[in-house]
């Protein structure tokens, strides 16, 4: 069973990671996978930080939200955090397997996402 699409890396190939194929596009090639990972982690606990500061202004000084909004929140924040960190060191220590970590979370929190939309979407339907 061999695999005939495969073809051999040519022997005078040297492996670079600064090569042009490890630009991310999203960033219209202009920054490297890794400096673009840390700065969107840096910019995630930014916006996560402000937002779990909002929601505790609003539940335990204003009182327009439930506490346990502010709660639900302080623990999207620390799992965003803890995953973030260990994208980082996976990273600096060119470990793939700790990025799983931050995989899981953005997964949970599109599922979360999904779900309350399909139950609001549903709701406002006249079908």
């Amino acid at each position: 069973m061999g695999h005939d699409k495969i073809s051999p890396l040519p022997p005078n190939f040297v492996f670079s990671p600064h090569d042009k194929f490890y630009y991310a596009p999203a960033t219209c090639n202009s920054m490297h996978y890794t400096t673009a990972a840390y700065i969107s982690a840096f910019i995630e606990f930014i916006v996560m930080g402000t937002g779990a500061v909002c929601f505790y202004v609003m539940s335990h000084k204003t009182d327009t939200i439930e506490v346990w909004m502010f709660y639900i929140q302080a623990i999207i924040v620390v799992l965003s955090v803890l995953s973030s960190i260990l994208m980082m060191i996976g990273l600096w220590k060119e470990k793939p397997n700790l990025f799983i970590s931050k995989f899981a979370f953005i997964w949970f929190l599109l599922g979360v996402w999904e779900t309350v939309y399909t139950k609001k979407h549903d709701k406002n339907s006249s079908c």
